[in-house]
């Protein structure tokens, strides 16, 4: 047994607190407690989340964990040092066919149907200008109500009739109009970042409307430790400890669903395109599932 190892058992026993209650406190795996008490840190699952645990269990215990650490830094396994600077991880190649042609040819047809209807517009001004001036192209203004322009009297029903088929063709031509504004409308949707449901130590987010989601990881208040795996192919992409101050950033649009795994969750701060993930009230341990639905 090692000497930090003896102190953190020796404490919990002072403090009358078992293995299990410490696992339901840090969520940490008892057999992962029970390797930081015996010195036995290579059956943690990496070097760099034995500090990560090691201050977990400090904190849980009452104690200062950067003492702790300071204090047995002599006993801990040496962390890879990692740059502070963005780190752009090479994308992996799609699993799914992406159309980014689908979204240009939508704008161009709505482009196409905007113009058409600007030009429906002046061509209908067109007609009743050339109406109004030249009477022979329409209905003469000089016609006193109930004649036509042969002089015939025309019935009140007959000019109702005429009237309201000309309202219906206008209703129609209106609404004809309109469907292209409605459209290009629809097409300028602004992206959604929506926070799901909690279960355990695990929360869903769902990003929709985008046609593609760059995530970066900020170490804001901390160090923080993480793994990202693709969920949906059940792989791992990527996982290191940022050291307090610096950030990593990924190109994710070709994954339908990724997961983020943090040992530190209240140090880390998550970004999705510039626009920041609540991470509030989450646990210290705790998996950020993300759900990506590109606009088509």
């Amino acid at each position: 047994m090692s000497e930090l190892g003896r102190y953190l058992k020796e404490t919990r026993k002072e403090k009358k607190m078992t293995l299990e209650e410490i696992q339901e406190v840090t969520k940490i795996r008892k057999r992962y407690l029970e390797a930081i008490e015996k010195g036995e840190y290579n059956a943690l699952p990496g070097a760099f989340y034995a500090r990560a645990f090691i201050k977990s269990y400090a904190e849980a215990l009452g104690l200062n964990p950067e003492q702790v650490l300071e204090q047995f830094s002599h006993e801990l396994p040496r962390v890879p040092q990692t740059p502070t600077e963005l780190v752009q991880t090479p994308q992996r190649k799609s699993r799914r066919t992406r159309r980014p042609s689908s979204t240009a040819g939508g704008k161009w047809v709505s482009n196409l149907l905007f113009y058409a209807f600007l030009l429906l517009i002046g061509f209908v001004i067109y007609i009743s200008a050339v109406n109004f001036i030249n009477p022979e192209a329409g209905a003469p203004l000089d016609d006193a109500p109930g004649v036509d322009s042969d002089g015939e009297v025309v019935s009140e029903e007959e000019q109702n009739g005429g009237a309201t088929e000309t309202n219906g063709q206008n209703g129609k031509e209106n609404q004809s109009e309109n469907e292209p504004v409605q459209q290009a409308e629809n097409a300028f949707l602004e992206p959604v970042l929506t926070r799901g449901e909690t279960e355990g130590n695990r929360t869903y987010y769902t990003y929709e409307n985008a046609t593609e989601m760059v995530v970066r990881l900020e170490a804001a208040n901390g160090d923080v430790w993480y793994s990202l795996n693709d969920e949906a192919a059940g792989q791992e992409i990527d996982q290191l400890l940022l050291t307090q101050g610096s950030s990593k950033e990924w190109d994710l649009s070709s994954y339908e669903q990724v997961r983020f795994h943090f040992g530190n969750t209240p140090g880390a701060q998550l970004y999705i395109n510039d626009q920041p993930v609540d991470l509030s009230g989450l646990s210290q341990v705790h998996h950020i599932v993300i759900n990506f639905n590109p606009a088509e």
